[in-house]
């Protein structure tokens, strides 16, 4: 469990808020861990993702931003010291469990694809099934956003897929997906995430109409 703390911008009382699992979604809708109502707060504006011990906290294409510095940007780390705003509160990280912390690259933007930094990821590959023709999608980033938005890493264009519809999580020996409030769930073998699910070779996940097949190391 990591403590954060959500402070209005325009002054107000602390907030504490308590990280209970190894993310948060943070926006406007009900379902979300950390519910901000105020206007600007997107219905799932950011998430926040436990990754090597850390906390990266990730812009869901939200059309007012994820604002470090009053900077725009998709994906920073949230360490003790350093503040995000999102709407009108900031957010900031009251402690830190994170591990090797005198190596680990906070320059390092978990939404790159092979990141050198965190040496060699899990080989995953998604194997579409309703696909017209064979089509087979590699996953190479620690974080991908999927979804139908133009920024999303994974950009699956169908109306039945939200602009974030849910998000990938790779390190050296894991692969999750986590679901992001996308409309009509994420399913992982036709049943409906609660929260993230740890795929298995062949495993089939279910996001708005696309039928995607999990695949380890490049084989069928």
């Amino acid at each position: 469990m990591r403590q954060l703390v959500v402070v209005p911008v325009a002054g107000g009382a602390r907030e504490p808020f308590f990280m209970m699992r190894s993310h948060a979604i943070i926006g406007s809708a009900e379902e979300c861990d950390l519910q901000l109502g105020e206007p600007g707060i997107g219905y799932r504006h950011a998430y926040l993702q436990v990754l090597w011990g850390h906390i990266a906290c990730v812009d869901l294409c939200s059309e007012s931003g994820t604002l470090w510095d009053e900077e725009r940007r998709p994906c920073d780390w949230l360490m003790p010291g350093r503040k995000v705003r999102i709407g009108a509160h900031t957010l900031e990280l009251v402690d830190d469990a994170g591990e090797d912390d005198d190596g680990f690259a906070t320059d390092c933007n978990p939404l790159d694809p092979d990141p050198a930094e965190f040496g060699p990821l899990q080989h995953v590959e998604l194997e579409v099934l309703n696909a017209t023709k064979e089509k087979v999608i590699p996953v190479t980033r620690p974080i991908t956003r999927v979804g139908r938005h133009t920024d999303c890493e994974l950009r699956l264009r169908d109306k039945s897929v939200s602009a974030v519809h849910c998000g990938f999580v790779l390190t050296k020996r894991k692969f999750w997906i986590v679901d992001l409030l996308g409309k009509g769930g994420t399913l992982l073998n036709g049943a409906p995430l609660k929260d993230r699910g740890e795929p298995l070779e062949g495993d089939e996940l279910g996001i708005g109409g696309f039928r995607l097949r999990v695949r380890f190391g490049g084989g069928k």
